[in-house]
């Protein structure tokens, strides 16, 4: 939800965050399955939600609920959290485009295309690439301008990654990436880790592990 400030969320009534910040994200709250009702409030107001609507959640699953858009139109975009078993020297790598003004778009890893033709609110499954440090540039699919690149990108082996767009190509804030590991618990956001005097590596930190019984988590994207 670009430009839209500092949020409340409340499921089914009840305080899941408040003050939740753009590009961050909520704790993980379990939940039954089913209609839930999902209210996001301006940071400290309790009358007049910018959303209020419900949503239908499959049993026993993961979920990601994006809150996106722009201030007319917000909206949350269900993303499923899957699990599996990786090989530690696979990465599997996925990628979301919510960048509402965006085109179709294209991901590169060192200017090899990797995905390719995902529009906005689309999701994608999962690609399979060697554990590296890399760049990552996003593309529109009808042309071979960069939109947008940000540098030594680390991916670890044995792990699932999600890269989102998010932000306005023409406004602010400006379009840019973020990008998390697909695992339980949340994550945390990247953090820049220094290997060395001449060289910086971006990388996604793990909290600690949290309970099983984890089910919706919320992202301010």
């Amino acid at each position: 939800m670009p430009g839209v400030g500092a949020v409340d969320v409340f499921i089914n009534e009840e305080l899941l965050d408040e003050n939740l910040t753009y590009k961050n994200v909520s704790r993980y709250l379990p939940i039954g399955p089913g209609n839930n009702r999902i209210q996001v409030f301006l940071e400290g107001n309790r009358t007049n939600p910018i959303l209020d609507t419900e949503v239908n959640l499959p049993p026993s699953e993961a979920i990601t609920l994006a809150l996106i858009g722009e201030i007319s139109d917000v909206e949350t975009l269900p993303i499923l959290q899957p699990f599996g078993d990786i090989a530690p020297q696979e990465v599997r790598i996925r990628f979301a485009n919510l960048s509402p003004d965006a085109p179709e778009l294209d991901l590169f890893l060192n200017d090899n295309r990797v995905i390719s033709d995902v529009a906005y609110r689309q999701v994608t499954g999962y690609s399979s690439v060697s554990p590296d440090t890399y760049s990552v540039q996003l593309r529109p699919t009808n042309n071979s301008d960069i939109i947008l690149a940000r540098k030594n990108l680390l991916f670890r082996g044995g792990s699932g990654y999600i890269v989102y767009a998010v932000g306005l190509v023409e406004g602010d804030p400006a379009v840019e990436i973020i990008y998390f590991e697909d695992e339980l618990p949340v994550v945390e956001e990247a953090e820049v880790v220094e290997e060395a005097e001449a060289s910086k590596v971006e990388e996604v930190r793990k909290a600690a592990p949290g309970k099983s019984n984890v089910k919706i988590i919320f992202k301010y994207v």
